[in-house]
């Protein structure tokens, strides 16, 4: 009988060889699963059914005579994951179930049923699965592995483009030839207005991240602090601390989520739209908290940077906006206690003179929110205004002044003035809503944004804008806002272009 089974296999091998010419049918596998290779044959008295697969020699798959399987000479790659369909075989059904799909299973095979011949093409895929962004000091990471073929990475940033930014971009193999692709990014600064997207991709499909930094929170001990996450429809919600700590999951159509024993006690409740309340105890909440919705097609990530004040008494007066809009200078500071007073001061002449209001209210967590307004008597290049906010643990003041108004010709170099000294931050803005550049103390350039860098020509010591004008689009306010550790200095410059070159020769020689 072995010599038999011998004979029958050289004999099929040979056979095999003079079919390989037949066109194949393609199987589409993914990897890890389950395929089918489709077979079928004319029934006969006495079945022999033979899988082999072309791998520069006849390799053999899976054999069936004498009504049994025959598995002796399987190579091993296959054993344990082959299957026919043996109530099925005496109607011509010869197919093959191959299980725990892996690589080296792509390539061709061949079914021979005693005469009849059919040629199969396995192709394998490992399409994108999860796509893991995450934040980190001022560096955006993108990960995601398990793929075939070789994907891509590409970065995406609302609403600059990624380019003006350095990434990288790694790929390797793993144990099982599977890709891992990973990518970084760096961001200019701490940003809570920009949105980074992450799409990792092959020709079998895609799946895109995106993270994005919510402005920081602060919050007394022993209190709720309710932190956002923006979840919609049939959706995974995931929320971590500090990037490696799971607080909970709730799995889409989940009517409860699923909370770690160590958060029960600080996780109050979740949000339809996924925000958590928290319930803090000590300086130990403190942290970054992440909330990570995923839906079939795209992964969106969320960071709140979570600080606990020591003492329901403490929180002092941080960040003072100072902005001038027509003739009204307006002041405004968020996230004190206890309550907070706001004061104007105008240099040459007293701030009595002039009609000012102030407003303070309490945010959702207790914390005061402070906001004054001053009315100037007339378009004042000669005064400086100064708002100060201040309460028991401390003050902030912003200052403000307006330059008198400039103009330039088209085309042309104007340089627009600032007046810093020592370390400090330095950021120029357009129409109040259009950021130019960004200056760290102690940085040795500006940052400069996309769309303004063929405007500008340089930053001066003293932080004064050398601009290159290039239309009547250039005409604006420009305002400079330089930050020290406890005063802002702002200082607006409004430009006109002219529009005939020989305007300005006309207003020059007047």
């Amino acid at each position: 009988m072995a010599a038999l089974g011998s004979a029958l296999t050289q004999m099929v091998v040979l056979l095999m060889r003079v079919v390989t010419g037949q066109e194949a049918t393609p199987v589409d596998c993914v990897f890890g699963g389950s395929c089918l290779l489709p077979c079928r044959f004319q029934p006969k008295s006495k079945i022999y059914l033979y899988w082999l697969k072309r791998n520069g020699m006849d390799v053999q798959v899976h054999s069936y005579q004498d009504d049994q399987d025959q598995l002796k000479q399987q190579d091993p790659l296959y054993r344990g994951r082959t299957s026919l369909f043996p109530d099925q075989i005496s109607g011509g059904n010869a197919s093959l179930h191959l299980a725990r799909v892996v690589l080296q299973d792509q390539g061709m095979y061949k079914c021979y049923t005693g005469g009849d011949a059919t040629n199969v093409t396995v192709a394998v895929r490992a399409p994108v699965g999860t796509v893991d962004i995450m934040l980190v000091n001022d560096t955006v990471t993108c990960k995601s592995g398990g793929i075939y073929p070789r994907p891509e990475l590409t970065w995406s940033i609302s609403p600059r483009p990624a380019t003006a930014l350095q990434n990288t971009t790694e790929v390797h193999k793993d144990d099982q030839g599977l890709y891992v692709i990973s990518g970084s990014l760096r961001t200019v600064y701490n940003d809570t207005e920009s949105v980074y997207s992450c799409s990792v991709q092959n020709e079998h499909g895609a799946r895109t991240a995106t993270m994005r930094q919510n402005p920081p929170m602060q919050s007394a001990p022993k209190s709720e602090v309710l932190l956002l996450c923006n979840a919609s429809g049939l959706a995974d919600i995931t929320w971590t601390f500090n990037h490696n700590q799971t607080i909970l999951r709730k799995r889409a159509g989940q009517e409860k989520p699923q909370v770690e024993t160590e958060w029960q006690q600080h996780a109050g409740g979740l949000s339809e739209s996924g925000s958590l309340l928290l319930n803090t105890t000590s300086a130990e909440s403190a942290g970054t908290y992440t909330c990570t919705v995923s839906y079939a097609e795209e992964t969106h990530v969320t960071n709140t940077k979570l600080k606990i004040l020591e003492d329901r008494n403490e929180a002092p007066v941080g960040t003072v906006d100072i902005m001038l809009v027509n003739d009204t200078v307006t002041c405004k500071s968020g996230g004190i206690y206890p309550r907070p007073e706001l004061t104007w001061s105008i240099s040459p002449r007293p701030a009595t003179a002039l009609q000012n209001t102030t407003e303070v209210h309490e945010d959702y967590q207790g914390l005061y929110v402070i906001s004054g307004s001053l009315r100037t008597v007339y378009n004042d290049t000669e005064s400086v205004y100064s708002c100060s906010v201040q309460n028991e643990h401390g003050a902030r003041t912003a200052t403000m002044r307006q330059n008198p108004p400039m103009q330039s010709a088209p085309k042309s170099e104007v340089l627009l003035p600032c007046n810093a000294s020592g370390l400090a931050d330095i950021t120029w803005t357009f129409n109040h809503n259009q950021t130019i550049l960004r200056k760290r103390a102690g940085q040795e350039k500006p940052q400069v944004e996309t769309e303004w860098q063929q405007h500008v020509g340089g930053l001066s010591e003293s932080g004064s804008l050398l601009l290159n004008t290039t239309s009547a689009e250039s005409a604006g306010t420009y305002t400079c806002t330089v930050s020290y550790a406890e005063e802002i200095h702002v200082t607006n410059t409004k430009l006109k272009i002219l529009e005939d070159r020989n305007e300005g020769r006309l207003l020059v020689k007047i």
